[in-house]
């Protein structure tokens, strides 16, 4: 009889453990959620949220001297442009990419579009030097609000949230990149309607914006579901999301704790909304100029 009360004692104590776990775990993933849905997540920025579309939101944004400014808009679409930094300290690729934004997007069209340019970096003097030589050659885009550079916190979600101890270095490259999106997915979510993930060393057609504006539409019917419609041959860069659809993103992230890399995180959510396979527009309007180059994005490919 004693010994069973000891057994009952010690599976009442487990189990006592286990749901303060649970508990404190939830805790956790909630403090994230509210974190990446209402906080801070942009460390340095240069450049204005100038609106031109009826509805405002309005958001807390640092710019590098650390005061905070009240900018306002909401566009039509959010081009996310990631840079990453190179041995040569080069900007050409990213710049090359903006040219050809630049010159292709018509002056009717600048008003919805937001490009914002991530430096991918933990060096505060990198993204110092590298962002002031951005601005100096875009200035007057980035002043009417056409262009952002901004650069993520690092340490204001990963100490929230650490990343699980490995000494795999793909695994550990893997979970820097899952922060790398986590943090442009929190900060693009509140800025437009839809997000599309570019890369850097891409060209895009004249007619882009229209053939996105025309295939969203296409697919935006009430018996069609879809999570993200794919505008290049590649699986990553090209993806268009609807920015109500991020906050689902960041949650699963944090959930699967960086556990899986970004491209299997949108195919699974892409199955969980009912969207059957891959969403590809005809002809594309973006393509890389040289696949052999290295970007931040895994330049993968598979049929439609």
């Amino acid at each position: 009889m004693a010994v069973k009360l000891r057994r009952r004692a010690l599976i009442q104590e487990n189990l006592v453990i286990i749901i303060f776990l649970a508990v404190v775990h939830c805790f956790v993933i909630w403090l994230i959620v509210e974190y990446t849905q209402y906080g801070n997540t942009i460390a340095w920025i240069k450049g204005n949220n100038i609106g031109g579309s009826p509805q405002k939101i309005v958001l807390e944004l640092k710019v590098a001297n650390g005061v905070n400014l009240s900018h306002q808009r909401v566009g039509y679409l959010t081009i996310a442009l990631p840079a990453v930094r190179r041995l040569n300290g080069s900007t050409r690729l990213v710049e090359d990419t903006l040219n050809s934004l630049i010159v292709s997007t018509l002056t009717k069209d600048v008003p919805k579009i937001l490009i914002v340019v991530f430096l991918l970096t933990d060096d505060p003097v990198w993204t110092e030097k590298t962002g002031n030589q951005l601005y100096d050659k875009y200035k007057e885009h980035v002043d009417k609000g056409f262009v952002q550079i901004v650069r993520g916190h690092r340490n204001g979600l990963s100490k929230l949230f650490p990343f699980p101890a490995s000494e795999n270095s793909e695994e550990r490259q893997r979970q820097a990149e899952n922060l790398h999106y986590l943090n442009i997915m929190a900060y693009a979510k509140n800025l437009s309607s839809y997000l599309l993930l570019l890369d850097e060393d891409v060209r895009c057609q004249s007619n882009y914006i229209q053939k996105i504006f025309g295939f969203i539409q296409a697919n935006t019917k009430p018996n069609r579901v879809w999570f993200v419609l794919n505008f290049s041959h590649s699986n990553l860069m090209g993806q268009l999301t609807k920015t109500s659809d991020l906050l689902k993103a960041i949650k699963l992230l944090i959930v699967l704790r960086y556990d899986v890399t970004y491209e299997t995180l949108i195919d699974y959510i892409r199955a969980l909304k009912g969207q059957p396979k891959k969403c590809q527009i005809k002809y594309p309007p973006f393509r890389y100029a040289n696949m052999k180059r290295k970007t931040f994005l895994h330049k993968n490919f598979t049929q439609s």
